[in-house]
C-alpha cells in the first residue's frame, strides 16, 4: 500500500458515514435558526494568557457544566467580579 493510500484510509476511518437520505430530505427547505447574541456580534480580540494548569482545568470543567464556551464563562466571571466590587 502506498503512503497516499494509507493516508486516505486513515482519513476515511476518522470520519463517520453520511446520514441516510431519509434523514436529510427537506433540510434545505427548513428555516435557518440563528442565535441573536449581541456579545457575539461585538468586536473580538485574542488574549494569550498563562494561567495555572489547575485554573485551566476548572475553566474547562465549569464551562462544560454550564453548557457554554470558556470565553462566555470568563465574561460571566468578570460580570460577577464587578457586581461584587460594587456591593462593597
Amino acid at each position: 500500500m502506498t503512503k497516499m493510500a494509507s493516508g486516505l484510509n486513515d482519513l476515511k476511518a476518522r470520519f463517520q458515514a453520511p446520514p441516510p437520505k431519509a434523514a436529510t430530505t427537506g433540510v434545505l427547505r427548513q428555516p435557518e435558526v440563528r442565535k441573536r447574541n449581541t456579545k457575539a456580534r461585538q468586536d473580538r480580540v485574542q488574549k494569550n494568557l498563562s494561567i495555572l494548569a489547575s485554573d485551566a482545568d476548572r475553566l474547562v470543567r465549569l464551562a462544560s457544566e454550564g453548557g457554554f464556551s470558556q470565553a462566555v464563562l470568563i465574561g460571566l466571571a468578570l460580570d460577577a467580579y464587578e457586581r461584587e466590587r460594587e456591593q462593597g
